[in-house]
């Protein structure tokens, strides 16, 4: 693993897994909903990743502070980035446009990061939530948040083979 850019590697193994599952489950809206013990690993993988990364994002904008959860995260980002939730993934290949993070806006969790939640404290009641849409925002979401902590990735190799992000956008978003 690139010892510079370890959250970017591990961020591309697990798109990796998201894009592969492609072959079996067209990813398009319709197909959603359909859920998956692939999209529960992919779902807990990025979002466990989103929280580690999360918060090293937050003690880069205040060291001094104490980030516990996902509302001190929020609230410390949209501080530094105000525009962070307008933040937007594309999925070319399938035509399809994500803002992971659009319920902060609203001052809410997303609804993939409490779909995570259920599916790793109660699978048994809550596995349909493991699904398509969820793994694909989370994934998008960390993708958004590793660019937020390493702005040097935009040159790092390799580049997602399923998720894009405007440079224009990660310059709005990040940058300003």
């Amino acid at each position: 693993m690139n010892k510079s850019h370890p959250y970017w590697q591990y961020f591309i193994s697990i798109e990796s897994d998201l894009e592969r599952t492609g072959r079996y489950v067209e990813i398009a809206p319709a197909n959603f909903k359909v859920y998956s013990i692939e999209f529960a690993r992919i779902l807990l993988s990025a979002s466990s990743e989103v929280d580690v990364v999360s918060k090293l994002v937050c003690e880069g904008i205040d060291r001094n502070k104490s980030y516990e959860t996902i509302d001190h995260y929020r609230e410390s980002i949209i501080s530094r980035y105000p525009r962070f939730h307008a933040f937007e993934i594309s999925v070319p290949r399938y035509g399809l446009v994500r803002k992971p993070w659009e319920d902060w806006r609203n001052g809410k969790n997303p609804a993939w990061w409490r779909s995570h939640n259920n599916v790793k404290h109660q699978r048994h009641k809550f596995f349909e939530e493991a699904n398509l849409e969820n793994a694909i925002d989370a994934v998008a979401a960390l993708f958004c948040m590793v660019l937020a902590y390493d702005h040097d990735v935009l040159k790092m190799s390799p580049w997602p083979k399923l998720l894009s992000v405007e440079e224009d956008m990660m310059v709005d978003m990040v940058f300003n």
